[in-house]
């Protein structure tokens, strides 16, 4: 005779309810486990699409400082009055665009990078100060009058005159 035809039907109706139960467990803690690991990766998709449309901004701003400083040059070398001032309204707009970008870089510094995008951000950075110190160097020369110079260039000049003579 069988094992489970010399139990008695109470006790293998229990064994059956129990085996059912059991396997009913296993499956919540499977979909338990799997539901935490579509948060996981919702998660990571929506830091990267938060990534992406960061670096996607910081990207638009370097043309848009990089617009306004060639905006504040054409006015200085057109002699519009206080184009060298930090209130002029092209060299406003070019230390306000440059300040949001630094500000975009500290973002992008926030997120969890790869070795090789944090070095990226790195690189990005040291340039982007060096680009500001010779910004600050060449505004200075313009606002002595004096012809700025820029390391590999001679001279600067628009129409064959320097733009730090007025008209």
């Amino acid at each position: 005779m069988s094992l489970a035809r010399s139990m008695r039907l109470g006790v293998r109706l229990v064994s059956a309810f129990a085996a059912v139960a059991l396997l009913l467990c296993v499956v919540a803690v499977a979909g338990l486990v799997a539901i935490d690991r579509q948060g996981d990766a919702s998660r990571r998709i929506a830091t990267a699409g938060s990534l992406q449309a960061d670096a996607g901004t910081a990207t638009y701003r370097t043309a848009d400082f990089n617009g306004w400083q060639t905006a504040y040059a054409f006015d200085i070398g057109r002699g519009v009055a206080g184009a060298t001032a930090d209130s002029g309204d092209s060299r406003r707009q070019f230390l306000a665009s440059a300040t949001a970008f630094r500000e975009d870089l500290a973002r992008l510094g926030g997120y969890a990078l790869t070795a090789r995008q944090r070095a990226l951000l790195g690189r990005t950075s040291t340039a982007f100060d060096a680009f500001m110190q010779l910004d600050t160097t060449i505004i200075a020369e313009y606002r002595n009058g004096t012809q700025p110079r820029v390391p590999g260039r001679t001279t600067w000049s628009w129409a064959g005159r320097s733009p730090c003579t007025r008209p």
